[in-house]
Parts: structure tokens; sequence; C-alpha cells
């Protein structure tokens, strides 16, 4: 059965309980997860950017680099691995960089919503970003947060056979022509 999740705790939680087996959502391996689940092949690559409204009149945009975050506040899904990036780019800024954290809406809600401006800035994935920025011209999301990382399924830490089994048809699919349009219709 395949469960769409919104709230990324809520899907964290079922899988932590058992009445998930594999999430699939983006998600960058991180140190952080790497100790509580298990980590498919990587199925794409892909990175964190800032997603901010740029003036309407003006074009320019207020964040022009990370630096700028000094001081500053960003919205993040709850839970999310962005979080752990996020306080890592605070400690190499040398400044603090505020985190809101929502768990009632994915990235893609998070994204609208400040294209909308009831959220004056954001950290999703680029996948996200490129998607709907395409569809809210005043958005801008050319401040990367991260470099590029592969983002992965997340399998229960006691499900290695699952993970093994999933691996195994990762690695063969992503040799098909059937994969390289999968990627082209979500990902170009």
């Amino acid at each position: 059965k395949f469960h769409p999740i919104v709230s990324l705790t809520d899907a964290i939680s079922k899988l932590d309980n058992g009445l998930y087996d594999v999430l699939i959502a983006e998600f960058p391996r991180t140190s952080e997860f790497n100790d509580n689940y298990l980590f498919t092949t990587p199925v794409y690559l892909d990175q964190q950017v800032l997603v901010q409204r740029v003036d309407s009149i003006t074009h320019n945009r207020r964040i022009k680099s990370q630096l700028d975050l000094a001081g500053d506040s960003i919205w993040v899904v709850a839970n999310s691995p962005l979080i752990n990036r996020v306080n890592n780019l605070s400690h190499e800024i040398g400044d603090t960089i505020y985190i809101i954290t929502d768990s009632t809406y994915a990235a893609e809600q998070l994204t609208i919503m400040t294209a909308i401006g009831d959220v004056k800035q954001a950290v999703v994935n680029a996948k996200v970003a490129q998607k709907l920025a395409k569809e809210y011209p005043f958005l801008d999301i050319s401040t990367n947060i991260s470099f590029t990382q592969f983002q992965s399924w997340i399998v229960n830490k006691n499900d290695s056979l699952l993970c093994d089994s999933l691996n195994s048809w990762i690695q063969t699919i992503k040799q098909t022509e059937y994969y390289k349009s999968l990627e082209c219709k979500y990902f170009k």
C-alpha cells in the first residue's frame, strides 16, 4: 500500500512504529539519520536551496548569499534532515540562523507559502523549488544552502532484508530507459 504523506514528523513516527516499511521522500543521507535508519542506494542527486520572494518591481532578492542569513530566520519542515544542514551552516557563517519548523506542511506547501508571502523564506530541496518556481514568477531559488547530496529512501533500522531488496531493485531499474524517462519527467 502507498500512503501519501504531508507531515514528515508523522511519516517518521509511522516508520518507527512499523506502520510503514519504507519512507520515500526527499531524504539526504546525514549522520544523524544514519544512526536511526537504513538508507537505500541513492535514487537521485539534489541539494537544498533558500526559497524567497523577489521584489515585484525591482526583482531584487533580499538574501544574496548564505552570509546574509546571519541573525535571520527560515522555515523548514519539522524533523527534516534540512534542519541539521541549516544548523551546520549557522556554525559555518559564525552566527545564528533561527529555524522555524512546521509539522503540518511539506516542502511544496512551504515553497508556495513563501511565493505568496505567508512565509518570509524557507529551505527546501532544489528539485521541489525548481518545479514550483516555474509557476510563481516572484520566487527566487538561486541561493544554495548545501552542496549536491545523495537522496535516498529510508527503511527501519531492523529491516536490512528489505533495504537489500530495495537496493537491488534500485540498481537494476536505474540502468533502464524507464528510469531515465521517470527522471526526465520528475526532475528536468
